[in-house]
């Protein structure tokens, strides 16, 4: 009996792991944008930077990273928005 408890434990454990694992993937799998105005992308970004804070406590990892196409031009969210994403 005490090893199907604990296999059963090792298995909560392992199933808690991938759905952490899959939420922090999907928070940070936006990957490049393409929008068609300084408006949308500053937006998105703020959409961006909302769900990060709330998940994390932090902005997002690729807040930096020219995430955001405006006008064929690759930009970061940091500067559409002026760098604010505060949390």
């Amino acid at each position: 009996m005490r090893g199907i408890s604990a296999t059963l434990w090792i298995v909560i454990a392992i199933v808690v792991f991938i759905v952490a694992a899959l939420v922090i993937v999907t928070i940070f799998s936006g990957g490049v944008q393409q929008v068609s105005s300084i408006t949308q992308a500053s937006a998105l970004c703020q959409q961006t930077c909302q769900a990060s804070c709330s998940a994390t406590g932090n902005p997002p990892v690729t807040w930096r990273a020219p995430t955001v196409i405006i006008n064929n031009e690759p930009s970061s969210c940091y500067d559409v928005t002026g760098g604010d994403c505060t949390c």
